[in-house]
């Protein structure tokens, strides 16, 4: 198999996992606590993730990395599944997975704020178009008024870039 094949195939594989998220997470939170959820969920990656580590013998990080890892792992790991969780205690899952539309801009942007990156004009103007329809999805879809649930996915979709931002401005010290 190719790797432009095989990179396609994983993510694919990928994106349909992370599509499971919010229609499990609905189904989660109505069983269990949504904040027991949030540190379930992570406590259960960190032990996998440690196992492989271990696993690998992976060089362990310095301080500066640890740093960076424990900004980025507050906004990914804490942040972005606890407000979600608590989005899905109320809101419907298809409702949120719009929404959740607006990450992509969000990623975007933290890419641009790290890197200085320059995306087209065109490519700002679907950013943008694509932003647009998703928040006059959730007026519409609220009957003219936002949810307290959008507002609970928007912080859960800047959660995801912007911790980034703040591990790349620690990088130098």
């Amino acid at each position: 198999m190719k790797h432009e094949t095989k990179g396609m195939l994983v993510g694919f594989i990928g994106i349909f996992i992370f599509s499971l998220t919010l229609p499990v997470t609905k189904i989660a939170v109505e069983i269990l606590n949504p904040y027991f959820l949030c540190f379930a969920r992570a406590l259960l990656a960190g032990i996998l993730a440690g196992a492989y580590l271990i696993y690998t013998k992976a060089p362990i990080p310095d301080a500066k990395q640890i740093r960076q890892f424990v900004i980025v792992a507050l906004g990914v790991v804490f942040v972005f599944p606890l407000f979600i969780n608590i989005a899905m205690t109320t809101g419907e899952a298809s409702h949120a997975g719009v929404i959740l539309g607006i990450m992509p801009l969000a990623t975007v942007v933290a890419g641009v704020l790290l890197f200085h990156e320059r995306p087209s004009f065109g490519f700002w103007m679907s950013a943008l178009t694509g932003c647009t329809l998703v928040c006059t999805y959730a007026y519409l879809n609220s009957e003219g008024g936002f949810r307290y649930t959008d507002l609970l996915l928007l912080i859960a979709c800047a959660a995801n870039g912007m911790p980034m931002r703040l591990a790349v401005t620690y990088r130098g010290q």
